[in-house]
């Protein structure tokens, strides 16, 4: 099978938990639906493309920024002694409240992706869209730039090896826990931290929010880490693991 590669670099991005609020707390890696987002974003499509996406990579490490945080209300008249900004819509005032948070940032971001749509005829559509984006590429925030180093179209083909055999991995991965499913499920719970991923959403036609119709379950395994070839399944020609989800 026919993927894209993609190698990239990022300064200080921030890939935001969704629990988290008054600090934005950051995955080690960005998630599915922010990966299959940028895509979408490069190549200016409308409609959702289906597509399996493997996401690995490093960072330096972590470190804390500050942002501005803005609350309010839309019902919520301004009261002066406990808003400091107020917005004026038609003759009322409301109240917003401004203060300071956190953010979650990683330092020298190093990602590995392969990108799989699903209809082989988008392959080529979305190895353009990267390489001549619509808009700029960003993952994780507007502001979180991504600096592409390599793109390239692979072939993606199953390991056969013999059993037993051990694999250490070169970049820290999301693994979905389905390719554990029937080798040592158990057993693997040691090897990393276990994440439940959005991938993909819908619109909700009475409220117009998101609803996410699809969540994955991965491990995140750090670099060095030894599995076993059972679990790995797909590489690309140029030796890399592959984990698609």
């Amino acid at each position: 099978m026919r993927a894209i590669k993609i190698k990239l670099y990022q300064n200080m991005p921030n890939y935001k938990k969704p629990s988290s609020y008054k600090v934005k707390e950051s995955y080690p890696l960005p998630p599915y639906s922010t990966v299959i987002g940028m895509v979408h974003a490069a190549c200016g499509f409308n409609d959702y493309i289906d597509m399996d996406v493997s996401v690995q990579g490093r960072y330096h490490s972590r470190v804390s920024d500050l942002y501005t945080c803005y609350e309010f209300n839309p019902a919520t008249k301004r009261e002066k002694v406990r808003h400091n900004i107020g917005i004026k819509v038609g003759d009322v005032e409301y109240g917003i409240t401004q203060s300071i948070g956190f953010v979650d940032v990683l330092t020298d971001v190093e990602l590995l992706l392969h990108v799989r749509p699903k209809d082989p005829q988008f392959i080529d559509i979305i190895y353009q869209g990267i390489m001549y984006p619509k808009n700029y590429l960003a993952l994780g925030r507007w502001e979180d730039i991504v600096n592409i180093h390599e793109i390239s179209l692979v072939d993606v083909y199953q390991v056969e090896v013999p059993d037993d055999e051990t694999r250490t991995l070169k970049y820290d991965a999301y693994i979905p826990y389905k390719l554990f499913e029937d080798y040592y499920a158990e057993d693997y719970n040691f090897i990393g931290t276990t994440y439940i991923l959005n991938k993909k959403f819908s619109i909700d036609s009475k409220t117009g929010l998101r609803v996410w119709d699809e969540k994955v379950r991965v491990i995140y395994a750090s670099r060095q880490s030894s599995i076993y070839e059972e679990a790995i399944c797909f590489q690309d020609e140029q030796g890399d693991l592959v984990f698609f989800a």
